[in-house]
């Protein structure tokens, strides 16, 4: 019996690795500061390839209204979005789980100065 349920823990961890689950998929800036309209790259790693994904930029401390979005292409890879006026941003992860759920995967601030 032990051993059945660690097969099954660990067929658990690798499909979860591989397909990416809410809550695991992760977003970051290639920088923390970036020059005023500089390039911003985004890299996401995790994102669900049953899902349909993408990334938003909106001000900090904002709902997100979706300013600039790019789709996920795969569930990993680098995105480049629009140069920014200064002040303090948030990037956002979004994903549509069966169903229409939308929900956030994760999120990262960065700052144009």
């Amino acid at each position: 019996m032990k051993i059945k349920l660690s097969i099954i823990g660990l067929l658990f961890i690798v499909c979860s690795n591989s397909y990416g689950f809410p809550g695991q998929s992760t977003i970051r800036t290639s920088k923390d500061c970036y020059k005023e309209h500089e390039s911003i790259t985004i890299s996401y790693s995790y994102f669900p390839e049953y899902s349909t994904g993408w990334v938003s930029i909106t001000e900090a401390f904002r709902q997100p209204i979706h300013n600039q979005r790019i789709m996920a292409r795969g569930s990993s890879g680098q995105m480049k979005f629009k140069g920014l006026p200064k002040g303090n941003y948030k990037a956002y992860g979004f994903a549509v789980w069966k169903r229409n759920k939308k929900r956030c995967t994760n999120t990262t601030y960065f700052k144009v100065r």
